[in-house]
């Protein structure tokens, strides 16, 4: 399960994603807020694999929340849910998954669940131990000792 943060300042939109995300295998939502400085107080507490941000908040940007997740967790996904099309580079300079533009449909979300899904199997299936007995006792871990 993906645990999964939803983070805009409207709460319909709020609503709207979290009811298609519903619809996808594999997601768990962990947390909604509608204020930036709560979903850096929680972050770490909720250790969500995937954030999906708004831009535009009162208080903190979605950047500067986007820049602060990724120095506390890296391998977190990011991805900006925004009416503003204009911060997509500095967006992806910080290494946000996607970035989505409302109004946005199902399907557009669906592509992307799919794609972030077949990561994070795959990351799985690559971060596998092995236990090696000949000459000497040894783990490996994706081919390394």
């Amino acid at each position: 399960m993906l645990r999964t943060i939803i983070e805009d300042d409207e709460k319909l939109s709020i609503e709207y994603l979290e009811h298609l995300l519903k619809d996808v295998n594999g997601v768990e939502i962990v947390g909604k807020y509608t204020d930036g400085h709560v979903v850096l107080e929680e972050f770490e507490r909720k250790s969500p694999e995937l954030v999906f941000l708004d831009i535009s908040m009162p208080g903190v940007s979605g950047i500067e929340i986007a820049k602060k997740i990724k120095s506390i967790l890296p391998e977190c996904k990011i991805v900006f849910v925004t009416a503003y099309k204009q911060y997509a580079l500095k967006a992806f300079e910080i290494g946000v998954t996607d970035y989505i533009v409302k109004p946005f449909k199902k399907a557009r979300i669906q592509q992307l669940m799919d794609r972030i899904i077949d990561q994070n199997n795959e990351e799985i299936k690559t971060d596998e131990y092995v236990v090696c007995t000949f000459k000497y006792f040894h783990f490996k871990k994706m081919g390394k000792k």
